[in-house]
């Protein structure tokens, strides 16, 4: 049902929050279904949006949205999982 409704909005990029392990069954399902996925820890997009000065509950929209475009990029570059790169190489 997911992933019929996933298939029909035409979504590329799934982004979950790291939830204990019960995203993980949802997310295998949608990768292998043929979505880019990822799983990400909402501690890490909080204190990216305090790093780009947003604070308040709704700047952070913003800064999901740049996290998206940022992520979006470096999967379609290939470069978010090459393990050869320094990790400065894989945030650019």
């Amino acid at each position: 049902m997911l992933i019929n409704w996933l298939t029909r909005k035409e979504a590329e990029f799934i982004i979950s929050e790291a939830t204990g392990g019960l995203e993980i069954p949802a997310l295998l399902s949608m990768h292998e279904a043929g979505f880019l996925v990822a799983r990400v820890n909402a501690r890490w997009i909080k204190n990216f949006g305090r790093a780009q000065g947003q604070y308040a509950k709704t700047a952070l929209i913003a800064v999901i949205r740049k996290v998206v475009v940022m992520l979006n990029a470096m999967v379609k570059k290939n470069t978010l999982w090459d393990d050869k790169m320094d990790f400065g190489q894989r945030c650019l």
